[in-house]
């Protein structure tokens, strides 16, 4: 369940109302952001050059080099582009994944076998840490394995790099923290990196705008059934393209510190709840909390009752009948699952939040007594 509140100050979810940078241009998005690029004069040729510029944006703050880039409109395609697009060439035998992976991601993994390659999943530890080890019976020469930065439903960040050619999913980055980790210096300055996905919403951008990242040196073939083998560069919408260019430098020029002294915060207020677990440390504009003998379902409707909307990957919710695989392959506990979103616009309700949560969590517990 991702509801939007209207009430930006109380908004704990992945989609938020439009930034400002967002809402004074809207006008300009989308009515001169549906003229075709490719014309050489008028709208056209003008939505060209703002195309170029946002083009620009994504490629310096994301450490990508321009032509690498390729906007997708779902997610789910753009994994497949990248995961089956590699397996099509034949270059690979294995494909390595987690067992937090996305599921859009595991789809195409399983679908990659088609082509004659096999799959090794890895573990996880309790603190959301990939093990990927070393199997003397793959030759990670030919082993491509899907590496997860972070985690969107938990907000880890992984530490250490496995070994040989990559995809980079990095749906889930906070571009804020984006200079300080290993997965930039990678796509700057490494051969090893074959593809990368990429989130608009990851930065507060519109749903509706995936970027894949192709290495100039990766071996890949466009897997869908088409004439021309080369993939178009703007394959999304160009008002959505524009917007999350927008947004992307008006977040990373913002300073993360309120950000996580919040999360800080509510990890240390509510580690007073019995029986709870807190998924990873220091994990940012994201956490994810598990509450034993509590609803989430219904937790959930009491916390929007008093106007904070939380999202949830447990069992015990309406939007989802399975446990959280990412939760259940850490280890943690499943039940009574909510997940919190902090973004510069609610952080001034991060102390009422805590008191809210509390206070349901302990009444809800005694009415199932």
């Amino acid at each position: 369940m991702s509801p939007v509140t209207a009430d930006l100050a109380k908004n704990f979810q992945d989609l938020a109302p439009f930034s400002p940078p967002i809402r004074e241009n809207l006008e300009t998005f989308f009515t001169q952001g549906d003229s075709d690029p490719r014309s050489i004069f008028g709208p056209g040729a003008e939505n060209s050059i703002r195309l170029e510029a946002s083009l620009q944006t994504f490629s310096r703050v994301l450490a990508l080099p321009p032509e690498s880039i390729h906007f997708i409109a779902d997610r789910a395609l753009a994994f497949t582009l990248s995961i089956l697009g590699h397996a099509k060439t034949n270059e690979f035998t294995t494909i390595r994944y987690s067992a937090v992976d996305k599921k859009d991601a595991i789809a195409a993994i399983i679908e990659a076998e088609q082509f004659g390659v096999a799959r090794s999943q890895s573990n996880v530890d309790l603190t959301g840490s990939i093990r990927f080890g070393s199997d003397p019976d793959l030759d990670l020469g030919k082993t491509l394995t899907l590496f997860q930065i972070r985690n969107g439903e938990t907000g880890i960040w992984q530490t250490s790099l496995p070994t040989g050619p990559l995809i980079l999913d990095a749906t889930s980055l906070n571009p804020r923290a984006w200079g300080t980790t290993l997965a930039r210096e990678l796509l700057g300055t490494s051969s090893f990196w074959q593809s990368a996905i990429f989130d608009a919403t990851s930065w507060g951008g519109p749903r509706g705008l995936y970027i894949l990242a192709l290495n100039e040196r990766a071996s890949w073939r466009n897997p869908l059934p088409t004439l021309d083998p080369r993939l178009p560069k703007y394959g999304a919408s160009i008002p959505l393209t524009l917007m999350s260019a927008v947004k992307l430098e008006d977040e990373v020029a913002r300073d993360s510190s309120r950000i996580d002294k919040a999360n800080a915060l509510l990890r240390q207020e509510l580690r007073n709840i019995e029986e709870i677990d807190l998924a990873g440390e220091s994990t940012g504009d994201r956490l994810s909390i598990s509450l034993l003998n509590v609803p989430a379902d219904e937790l959930m409707r009491r916390l929007a009752i008093d106007h904070f909307l939380v999202d949830s990957g447990s069992a015990c919710s309406a939007s989802e009948l399975a446990p959280s695989h990412v939760l259940s392959a850490m280890g943690l506990l499943t039940h009574g699952n909510i997940r919190i979103r902090l973004r510069d616009e609610n952080l001034d309700s991060v102390r009422p939040l805590i008191s809210s949560i509390a206070t349901h969590v302990h009444s809800l517990r005694n009415e199932l007594l």
